[in-house]
């Protein structure tokens, strides 16, 4: 089994989709931290990192993960093609 693209800090970079289009990255050690991370993200407590914001705006719009789509990135290359294609989606 090929290693993971991991960052600096060895944390292996998560992509996903939102239900209703669109997508994500988040940064986690596994996929239950991923989950955890994906979720605060799209409700506006966190940033992708899992840093919490200092003012989280509650009454923003939710934004739900769909689980089923998240991944582990074998390669950065993997992270750029997800990301030219949500570019694209949105051109």
């Amino acid at each position: 089994m090929p290693k993971k693209y991991r960052n600096p800090q060895g944390e292996m970079l998560y992509t996903f989709a939102w239900e209703g289009g669109g997508g994500n990255t988040v940064n986690a050690i596994n996929k239950a931290q991923a989950r955890r991370r994906a979720i605060a993200f799209g409700k506006g407590l966190s940033d992708s990192n899992g840093r919490p914001y200092d003012n989280p705006n509650v009454n923003a719009c939710v934004l739900v993960p769909n689980m089923d789509s998240l991944g582990a990135v074998n390669n950065f290359q993997e992270y750029l093609d997800f990301d030219r294609g949500l570019a694209m989606m949105a051109w």
